[in-house]
């Protein structure tokens, strides 16, 4: 039988748009946006981790990998989560809270 080990580690930024958190580290261009205006989210420090997954908070589908762009079509407060997943099951979470306005 293998015993399986989950980490999770949770950061919650508040006015800052860049985090580093063990192997992750994301920027994201903007913290207000209006609705129907790009947001992106995107890898600084050239640190790549294989298996991004980016929630962004709204219901939509979730994008793979670090680089992406998303357009909010409705206003209100989201918060978005990328997490990294490892081969030895380890889980890191960045949390980014967006406010989109009309």
């Amino acid at each position: 039988m293998h015993r399986l080990s989950f980490i999770l580690v949770v950061v919650l930024l508040s006015s800052c748009t860049k985090a580093l958190l063990n192997r992750l580290c994301i920027e994201v261009d903007k913290t207000t946006v209006k609705v129907g205006e790009q947001i992106k989210v995107s890898n600084c420090e050239n640190r790549t981790p294989p298996n991004v997954d980016i929630d962004w908070g709204d219901g939509s589908e979730k994008s793979s990998g670090l680089d992406n762009t998303h357009t909010y079509s409705k206003e209100g407060t989201f918060t978005i989560k990328v997490l990294y997943k490892d081969e030895e099951v380890d889980r890191d979470e960045l949390r980014k809270v967006i406010t989109v306005t009309k």
